[in-house]
């Protein structure tokens, strides 16, 4: 397995009131690559439980999940891996608790940020937002911008993910860039029919 393609997150925030095992049993079958989720409403045991779910639901369908920030949570689940924010535990010690299989991705805003995560041990580096977004606490952000990913991918020897206001008409863009997965949430979990959504979005991926 790895990190590559069309790598969704899932937030209960961004569902349209459905399941979030339905949203990653959907976009399963559309053909998703990887699947995150991220909670930052729910508490522990439910988060816990929901990760267990997801985590058996990837395993079928032999696909990377990913918990975000709770490393206890992905020790417990042994997820496939981690994702981490830049104020969130510090990959050393995250090495630390994570058993050696594990891996550890990190957000960034730029290439100072991508380069300092690449020399920290940084299995893979997320950059975004790429373009406006208000998913995810990132409208705050200046968009990174597509020719300043593409000066990153050069840069990193990492994988990179793009994230952040990707969607059905800029993925594209986005491909040629280089980037080794595009990360979407809304596009596809608020979607009226996730599956056909993931379907279009594989499509353009692997025409490219």
């Amino acid at each position: 397995m790895k990190i590559e393609g069309i790598y969704l997150i899932i937030d209960p925030t961004l569902t349209n009131k459905r399941s979030i095992l339905d949203i990653a049993l959907w976009s399963i079958a559309g053909g998703i690559s990887v699947i995150q989720y991220r909670d930052k409403i729910s508490d522990r045991s439910e988060f816990l439980e929901n990760s267990f779910e997801l985590k058996d639901i990837c395993d079928s369908a032999q696909i990377p999940f990913i918990v975000n920030d709770a490393v206890d949570v992905a020790v417990l689940t042994n997820s496939y891996g981690v994702h981490l924010g830049q104020s969130d535990l510090p990959i050393d010690y995250a090495r630390k608790i994570l058993s050696p299989d594990q891996i550890v991705g990190l957000s960034n805003d730029g290439l100072g940020q991508a380069k300092e995560s690449e020399f920290k041990g940084s299995d893979y580096v997320a950059v975004g937002a790429i373009y406006p977004t208000v998913s995810l606490g990132k409208s705050n952000r200046v968009p990174v911008g597509v020719e300043n990913l593409e000066e990153i991918i050069r840069d990193i020897l990492v994988p990179v993910v793009a994230i952040g206001g990707i969607t059905e008409g800029n993925l594209y863009e986005v491909k040629k860039t280089g980037a080794a997965a595009a990360c979407i949430v809304s596009d596809i979990s608020l979607s009226k029919a996730p599956e056909n959504k993931v379907k279009k979005l594989a499509k353009i991926w692997s025409e490219f």
